[in-house]
């Protein structure tokens, strides 16, 4: 698919996906996202699977910078976003990042496992970042969640990645994550009763 398996949005609108399976889908253009949000209303996505999707691989040898944007992009100031009791894993290969909110995110009870986040077919952008508050409007909540087993392929930002806006990881349990740095960022940033697979924490 040119443009991911779908897109919501339109002004003021709101919609609940649940009890979705989203599966096997590539991404034939570069900046492509899995699923995007523009609009600027009320988004719930309930019970939803994300399951090994990633970047059309007749791509890979170009020396073009090809690549998956987000396999989530909230792409919009004013949502209010809401992922629960879901599951994203086993997504692959060039992606600029994983999952990127420039609006309110909330992640609750959603285990997110087993993905590769790599570089940009030619290397030079992206694979740094797993969840990332990328925008002054960004305010991502992480609760109750499982972040394990995912793999970034460059150093750089880190797992969860503070940029702008605020970010606020509670109650998780994030272990076995290949990344330079677990929790990073010039931005608000709390991460406090989380299990980091140590008795210390990051």
């Amino acid at each position: 698919s040119r443009l991911g398996a779908f897109a919501l949005g339109n002004d003021n609108g709101n919609a609940n996906i649940t009890n979705c399976l989203v599966e096997n889908v590539t991404g034939s253009a570069s900046n492509t996202a899995i699923v995007t949000i523009n609009g600027d209303g009320n988004f719930i996505l309930d019970n939803v699977e994300i399951n090994h999707c990633g970047l059309k691989e007749d791509l890979y040898s170009s020396s073009n910078a090809y690549y998956i944007r987000d396999v989530l992009y909230v792409n919009t100031y004013d949502a209010v976003v809401t992922v629960s009791n879901s599951k994203i894993t086993n997504n692959y290969g060039p992606m600029y990042c994983f999952i990127e909110s420039r609006a309110k995110l909330t992640l609750v009870n959603t285990a997110i496992f087993d993905n590769v986040i790599n570089t940009s077919t030619n290397g030079a952008n992206g694979g740094d970042v797993l969840i990332w508050a990328s925008n002054d409007n960004s305010d991502i909540s992480i609760e109750q969640c499982v972040i394990t087993n995912n793999q970034l392929s460059k150093a750089g930002k880190g797992l969860i990645y503070a940029q702008r806006g605020s970010t606020d990881v509670e109650y998780c349990a994030i272990a076995n994550n290949v990344a330079e740095n677990l929790i990073a960022g010039t931005s608000s940033l709390t991460a406090d009763n989380n299990w980091w697979g140590t008795n210390e924490q990051p």
